[in-house]
């Protein structure tokens, strides 16, 4: 219903929980349809505040106090008003500081799940268990069937999507209910199960690993040579060799800040 209000950055949700830990609760991780790789999301750091309906917001004061900031913008439009524009959210039944739209499936966020981009350009099926939530950029199979998981990001899976999912703008896919519905998933034997089940788990743990050496790599160029905004190469630095990787980081330093041989 309004993102500026209900979606925050990780030292905002520390502030909220120190001035009061109850609303650790409904405080939840947040990934975007961009954070959602193959195999394992790459968190970005991002939470939810998940006011869901009835909630008793009085429970939570630092909550509340934050979302008193958007109040206008998230008054629901009344049923009678004949304004020219209302500068808060859509008429409904909705209370001013609870998300928009009833979410009656919310518990199964918390579960274990497969979790997909709806817009995505190569095989994003990722397994999350850290009752991650999300916006409607992505979406998730409730379960946590490795060998599903194999299926879905296997190269012939991707070959029958490239012909029978609905291709959006750029040649991206986009991966609706019924096509996510009707993706055919053989029956493995048990050996099959148990190969499966052992790769993927290693492919999570080796993404995982990579995620956290990108972290490590960003956060050393941004300390040790105030680069900020990395480049979209800069971005994948594992995926660079040597001279590309120096070329970027002179390249965005400018001729203006060069760098000297030892650095």
């Amino acid at each position: 219903g309004l993102n500026d209000a209900f979606l925050i950055d990780t030292a905002t949700r520390n502030q909220l929980v120190s001035a009061d830990a109850e609303c650790a609760e409904i405080i939840k991780p947040f990934v975007r349809g961009q954070d959602i790789c193959r195999w394992q999301a790459e968190w970005a750091g991002l939470w939810m505040i998940f006011a869901r309906r009835g909630i008793d917001i009085d429970a939570y004061p630092s909550v509340k106090r934050h979302l008193q900031e958007f109040r206008e913008r998230l008054e629901p439009k009344p049923e009678n008003w004949h304004g020219k524009e209302w500068p808060g959210r859509k008429a409904g039944t909705y209370k001013w500081y609870e998300v928009q739209d009833t979410t009656e499936y919310w518990h199964e966020f918390s579960k274990a799940k497969i979790v997909y981009p709806e817009i995505t350009w190569r095989p994003q099926w990722s397994l999350d268990t850290k009752g991650t939530f999300s916006n409607n950029t992505v979406y998730f199979v409730p379960t946590d069937d490795l060998c599903i998981l194999a299926v879905a990001n296997a190269p012939v899976s991707w070959w029958r999507a490239w012909r029978t999912a609905v291709h959006g703008k750029d040649e991206a896919l986009r991966f609706i209910g019924v096509f996510v519905r009707d993706i055919p998933i053989p029956r493995p034997t048990e050996t099959q199960r148990v190969n499966a089940e052992r790769d993927v788990r290693r492919l999570i743990e080796i993404t995982h690993h990579h995620h956290s050496v990108r972290s490590s790599a960003l956060d050393w160029l941004k300390v040790e040579y105030g680069i900020d905004k990395p480049s979209q190469k800069l971005q994948d630095p594992i995926a660079l060799d040597s001279d590309t990787f120096v070329a970027e980081v002179k390249k965005l330093r400018g001729k203006s800040n060069p760098l000297p041989t030892a650095a």
